[in-house]
């Protein structure tokens, strides 16, 4: 390839108009390129535009010389939804494909698994998990019953059917179709940097939450990192060193959890990822908290909270204020709690996050037990319970139901706390 000869990265290619993950997909046939956007990158690999096509799978879009101007119009609503997506702005996504939604039949038969493929994502962004995985398996199968396909397109759709399962609490379907693209990778050969790097950080992930830790630093540390670093992806790495924290921090190795959080707070700071600094903030302080350093822990959390009321990321702010109302609370200051986790409540009606509203429900029930208010923190844990879902959210679930039990059972009402602890079994 042209630009590996010449000894340059994709990211050398980045102008006001172009984009990294964009030039990424071009090279490897993921979506065609603009006639303009050939001629730049012809330019700055000093070759021809027809010289890059041969070392490119993908036709580019004329813009106005193709003798089909209706394909080219479809070809360009794509690529316009296709930027949409990578810029996360699903609804505007959405909105570009509108016009085929009516009769996807017409378009031409290349562009029908590009465009279910761009709906899948779109509405996996938006956390329409059932309608992303009703496109994304449309994409599927048209691309598996193309006589002639890239791989790598056929892949990346799956990746994103189990990253939706996923997202849905569906961890176990979704390792096994990550670990299905895995093979597939390995079989064909697929050598695409940054799809691997996501291919592995996703099954990691899901090792995590069934309880592999041992297996999910494994792979974060042996397949995924090396593969971030030799890109100099700092995003990357600061998502693997995210991975490592939660995995150390679940496992009560919270020195290795910490360092692993900082790391990844300065990643997103070099990067430019404030949103995700500030998350990373939040769990390094709540990392503190697990091992008793009060004072670190709430200079992390005042300092993220700060940082986060400049942002447009109420979830973000709920939980930080969920945590502070921890930290108090697990001081022995639960009259300092009650606000933040007031505050952490209302936001999370507010945006209806059901899982972040069950969480900072059980936090306000344990806040007010700490206060004296026992009829005030019953009816919080009961109505943390109704958001919580014993079956994709059962860790929280049984956690929240045994609180509660053992809430009832220190103030008297003994067959009450029978009563929930049986539910909580038969959940688990």
């Amino acid at each position: 390839m042209r630009r590996t000869i010449l000894g340059l990265h994709q990211r050398d290619l980045v102008n006001e108009l172009y984009y990294e993950r964009l030039i990424n997909d071009v090279e490897n046939g993921l979506v065609a390129p603009t006639n303009e956007f050939l001629a730049y990158l012809a330019a700055a690999l000093d070759t021809t535009p027809q010289s890059f096509l041969e070392d490119n799978p993908a036709e580019p879009i004329s813009s106005g010389s193709l003798v089909d101007l209706k394909v080219a119009e479809q070809e360009l609503a794509l690529m316009n939804a296709h930027t949409k997506v990578e810029v996360e702005m699903p609804e505007v996504a959405l909105s570009f494909l509108e016009p085929f939604n009516a009769k996807p039949e017409e378009l031409a038969s290349e562009l029908k698994p590009v465009f279910f493929r761009l709906r899948g994502n779109a509405h996996l962004q938006m956390k329409n998990y059932h309608l992303a995985e009703e496109a994304l398996a449309e994409a599927l199968q048209l691309l598996e019953s193309q006589p002639a396909v890239n791989p790598l397109q056929v892949e990346v759709v799956r990746n994103l059917i189990g990253l939706s399962l996923y997202r849905e609490g569906r961890t176990k379907e979704a390792l096994k179709v990550h670990q299905k693209s895995l093979e597939a990778v390995l079989k064909n050969n697929i050598t695409n940097r940054r799809f691997r790097l996501i291919l592995y950080t996703n099954i990691a992930n899901e090792h995590y939450m069934l309880g592999r830790s041992d297996l999910a630093i494994k792979i974060y540390r042996n397949d995924a990192l090396p593969l971030a670093e030799q890109g100099e992806d700092d995003k990357q790495v600061g998502l693997i060193f995210w991975g490592l924290g939660i995995t150390y921090k679940g496992m009560g190795d919270y020195a290795r959890a910490a360092l692993s959080f900082d790391r990844s707070v300065k990643l997103f700071e070099k990067c430019n990822e404030p949103k995700m600094a500030v998350q990373m903030l939040d769990q390094l302080g709540l990392t503190f908290i697990e091992r008793s350093d009060f004072k670190l822990a709430e200079e992390t959390l005042l300092k993220a909270l700060s940082k986060v009321d400049k942002l447009v990321d109420p979830r973000t702010q709920a939980l930080i204020n969920n945590n502070l109302a921890y930290l108090y609370k697990q001081k022995g200051e639960p009259e300092r709690a009650l606000g933040h986790i007031e505050a952490s409540v209302e936001i999370n009606r507010e945006i209806g996050d059901t899982l972040q509203l069950g969480q900072s429900l059980s936090t306000l029930a344990d806040v007010k037990l700490a206060l004296g208010n026992l009829d005030g923190a019953f009816k919080d844990y009961e109505e943390a319970i109704r958001w919580l879902d014993p079956q994709n959210q059962s860790y929280l679930y049984d956690k929240v139901m045994e609180n509660y039990a053992d809430a009832l059972k220190k103030h008297g009402f003994l067959e009450k706390a029978l009563e929930v602890r049986f539910s909580m079994s038969r959940s688990a």
